[in-house]
């Protein structure tokens, strides 16, 4: 009967806690400046279906000035340190209401840089049963995570007592009913990386500075994960280290199409140095013009000079300057292929005759 009242109280706890949890996302995308609210975010803030936010209103009308403060400063030091974070703030909806809410950001690095936050956010009720309140918060958290492929984690360095989020474990592919230390977590790490982690932890714990580190572990099964890991130190009023926290973002497959790309790039230079043959691109839009390393050492120039077509008309031999015009004009105008000769000549006087085969690419609008 006690198992069966339990259950009940389960039930009871999960339903209510599907019907107040109303759980907003966002995402702001650094790389394009640009913000998504889902419509449960829109609902919160009381803003039409059709709402487009601003950078400037991620997280909605913030009314109290030192929450305000402490919002930013937050949403700065996630940017720059990478530092997840989690806070309750007042609004003003569209509407003229007051709303109290809590949100749940998690940063995303690429290369050493924030391209993207993750969030959540929820309003903020007063429950009679506290416990509803703690499902709700863990479900955010949750979400927040699995959004970001990230997980997080807090070391009580008095108590040595370490929590892992449950995306964490998903990560880590850990069983949650198995005990979890510091030395359960350094085993996962990768042999090759196991001392450069070692060696950050006790940096951390000597200089209070937990610096942005990218490392492989190793699962029971053998796969090998890359993660991005971030984290900071926290101190008592005395300067003493009394727990470490962190989060960490799985990137393997980012890895995998970094090392994929850069690998046709390496492929294709040396197919382009076997063939004497080198590849460009130019944008209308801009002018800008992009050439492979290859194309660079046929002109005799020197890789990375910057490139436009003024600067390569001045190569062009001048007989036919008049065919590259009609020939790119052509690719523009019918966006096909196009394949000629011409010659040009380099700033030692010497003459070289170039196959040029052009294509267009077009956006969606054709």
């Amino acid at each position: 009967m006690e198992k069966e009242n339990t259950l009940l109280e389960k039930n009871k706890l999960f339903s209510a806690t599907k019907k107040v949890a109303q759980i907003g996302i966002f995402q702001l995308d650094l790389t394009s400046n640009s913000v998504y609210w889902n419509d449960d975010l829109k609902e919160i803030h009381q803003v039409p279906l059709s709402f487009s936010p601003s950078i400037e209103g991620l997280y909605g009308n913030c009314t109290n000035v030192f929450q305000k403060e402490l919002l930013f400063n937050l949403h700065k030091e996630a940017i720059n340190e990478g530092i997840p974070f989690e806070i309750s703030y007042e609004i003003l909806t569209k509407q003229g209401q007051k709303r109290n809410l809590r949100t749940t950001v998690q940063p995303i690095f690429k290369a050493g840089r924030c391209t993207n936050l993750h969030g959540t956010t929820v309003e903020v009720s007063q429950f009679e049963n506290s416990n509803i309140e703690t499902v709700q918060y863990t479900e955010q958290l949750n979400t927040a995570e699995i959004l970001a492929n990230s997980g997080s984690w807090k070391w009580n360095i008095i108590t040595d007592e370490l929590i892992w989020s449950d995306n964490f474990y998903t990560i880590f592919d850990h069983k949650r009913d198995t005990p979890i230390s510091y030395d359960v977590y350094l085993n996962y790490v990768h042999k090759e990386d196991r001392k450069k982690i070692s060696a950050k932890f006790e940096s951390a714990l000597k200089n209070k500075i937990f610096p942005e580190s990218i490392y492989r572990i190793q699962l029971a099964d053998g796969i090998i994960k890359t993660l991005n890991s971030s984290g900071k130190v926290i101190i008592n009023e005395k300067g003493d280290v009394v727990s470490l926290m962190g989060t960490c973002q799985d990137i393997t497959e980012q890895v995998a199409k970094e090392q994929e790309l850069s690998e046709k790039k390496q492929q294709l230079e040396l197919s382009e140095s076997i063939n004497k043959a080198g590849s460009w691109q130019f944008t209308i839009a801009n002018g800008e013009f992009k050439w492979s390393d290859n194309l660079y050492t046929i002109f005799n120039l020197g890789i990375g000079e910057k490139m436009n077509f003024e600067k390569l008309k001045k190569f062009i031999h001048p007989e036919d300057i008049g065919l590259i015009k009609e020939k790119l004009e052509e690719t523009i105008k019918e966006k096909k292929s196009h394949t000629f000769t011409h010659r040009i000549i380099l700033k030692n006087n010497t003459i070289k005759t170039v196959r040029v085969v052009s294509d267009a690419l077009t956006n969606d609008k054709g």
